[in-house]
Order: C-alpha cells, then structure tokens, then sequence
C-alpha cells in the first residue's frame, strides 16, 4: 500500500482545483475503472462528494470506449476485470496491465493513473511502476490517501 503523508481533514475534504482542459469551470474528471459493483459505488459517492466528476467503467471494453469519449483528468483502475460488460465475458486477471498498454497508443492519456488491486505482489508492483502508474494501493486501503494523492494531481493541472 502506498504510504503517503498525513494532511488534516479539512485539506482533503476540500473542493479539487479545477483542470486547464476545456472551459475555466472545468471539473476534474476520473474515470473509475472497477467491476465490483459495491467497491464502485463506494469509491464513486467518496470523490464525488469531494467534488471530482466520476465516470464508470465495469469491463476493459467501457474502459476504452469512455478514454476516448470522457477524456478523463485521472484513471483510478483495478487490476482484474472483465475484457466486455456481459455477465458471461472473459475475466481478465491482469486487465489493468492490457488496459495501460493500451493506453500508450492513444492520443489522450491521463497525467495521473492510480492502480488498486487486491492481490498486489511485488512483480505487479514492479509492472506498473514502470508503466509510470502515480500511485498504487493495495486494498483495503484509506480513501483519504487516494484523495491526498488526486487532489495533488488536480492542483499540478490547474493553471
């Protein structure tokens, strides 16, 4: 689990600055990309009460759909999902790995690509480190040190 530093409260809890893309109103966009339905939400309702926009994708598939279509601030990805959303679709373990290998081609690429996962060892560690991931969490892990780490990235954005 990353360790980050302690800031108070009332820092974490405050509104994200707001990213240069598009109009000065902006609002810091995430696209959460996790298939536990449960986890999602809850990861969803947290940064989006700390005032980020949150855009879900259950399956590698919506992932690549909503990249291009939401041209998000931030990735926050599991490591293990679904290659499409259908109940019977092939699971990925490693998706997360696809998902940012596919990610190098693209035109628009998130600055900032968080990785949670629940069965983290060092090689996956090692994997996405040099993948430049920001941030890696092993879950559970706390939600005010995911959001020290996008509240960092959406003031190293804002103009």
């Amino acid at each position: 689990m990353s360790r980050l530093p302690i800031t108070n409260e009332e820092d974490t809890l405050r509104k994200p600055f707001r990213s240069h893309r598009g109009s000065p109103g902006h609002q810091f966009k995430i696209l959460l990309v996790e298939d536990d339905r449960f986890y999602c939400l809850f990861l969803k309702q947290y940064l989006e009460r700390l005032g980020y926009s949150v855009v879900e994708a259950g399956s590698l598939s919506e992932f690549k759909l909503f990249l291009n279509a939401e041209q998000p601030d931030a990735i926050i990805s599991d490591i293990g999902f679904a290659e499409t959303p259908e109940p019977t679709a092939p699971y990925l373990t490693l998706g997360g790995l696809i998902a940012l290998d596919w990610l190098v081609y693209q035109t628009h690429k998130p600055e900032t690509v968080i990785v949670i996962s629940s069965t983290l060892t060092e090689r996956l560690r090692q994997q996405f480190k040099s993948r430049n991931v920001t941030a890696i969490f092993e879950k559970p892990f706390a939600p005010d040190a995911l959001a020290r780490v996008l509240k960092q990235a959406a003031r190293s954005t804002d103009i």
